[in-house]
């Protein structure tokens, strides 16, 4: 074999050698190296690593009907011994349902207190709750308020008696609410607002509340109070007494 041909063949060899020698190709960018990359590029892409707070006038009525229940008490007016309260809460210590067992003597009146339990405030989009208390089906009572800023700390109440109009006490009671909240428009000023007249804004009838039920061991006639005694004994003003 002659030189010439000896060295064409080493040259043929060291050409396939030299790739085999060079580095592997750098594997695919990782997930994160992409995001990343993309951050860099995009100013628009959102660091997954940041939490948002989220604004309070950013809200809608699905948060009102989520942060608002109305819940009723037995009332100090009526706390005697022989009236025994008792609650029932779920997993989060929300009341779910009120018992009140009345034994006798049976009272002429019997007052609930009924609160509006809210988590939160509305600051720049207040809500005008509207509510009816009913007994078994029918109203008794009701109450309209304007809800803005400190609503989750001056919670309204109001007590109301559950009796009145009541002849004889009746073996059992179930009190329920029917509530309707409006959520008035960005801006709105609660000081100014007429809550029996304003219309605009995003209602709802899905807020929750804590029924009562009130059992009454002895039913019966319903028991004669001073001021029941009072009022059917005074003449009216039109009346004339005759000496």
């Amino acid at each position: 074999m002659t030189f010439q041909r000896k060295f064409y063949m080493a040259c043929t060899m060291l050409v396939f050698v030299l790739p085999a020698c060079e580095s592997p190709t750098a594997p695919e960018s990782s997930a994160s190296t992409k995001v990343a990359d993309a951050m860099a590029k995009d100013q628009s892409v959102v660091d997954p690593t940041v939490i948002e707070v989220p604004d309070e006038s950013a809200i809608d009525i699905g948060d009102v009907e989520q942060s608002m229940r109305i819940v009723a008490r037995l009332s100090e007016l009526s706390t005697q011994e022989n009236i025994v309260e008792s609650v029932t809460q779920d997993m989060r210590d929300r009341i779910r349902l009120v018992n009140i067992e009345v034994n006798p003597p049976n009272p002429g009146t019997l007052w609930l207190a009924v609160r509006i339990d809210c988590v939160r405030e509305f600051i720049e989009r207040p809500v005008v709750l509207d509510t009816t208390i009913l007994a078994d089906g029918k109203p008794i009572d009701s109450f309209t308020v304007v809800l803005a800023e400190q609503a989750n700390k001056n919670m309204y109440q109001k007590e109301i008696e559950v009796l009145f109009g009541q002849n004889d006490i009746p073996e059992t009671m179930l009190i329920t609410m029917e509530s309707e909240a409006l959520l008035l428009p960005e801006g709105t000023d609660p000081s100014k607002t007429d809550p029996y007249s304003v219309t605009e804004g995003q209602r709802t009838q899905a807020i929750m509340y804590a029924p009562v039920r009130i059992d009454f061991t002895a039913p019966g006639p319903k028991p004669e109070t001073e001021s029941t005694v009072e009022s059917e004994a005074a003449p009216s003003e039109d009346s004339t007494v005759t000496p």
